[in-house]
């Protein structure tokens, strides 16, 4: 597991939460 990866998903739904709001 890489860190990059876990950060990219954690922003890709973080991201997907901003948009909807």
């Amino acid at each position: 597991m890489s860190r990059g990866a876990t950060r990219r998903t954690g922003i890709a739904a973080w991201r997907a939460e901003e948009s909807r709001t």
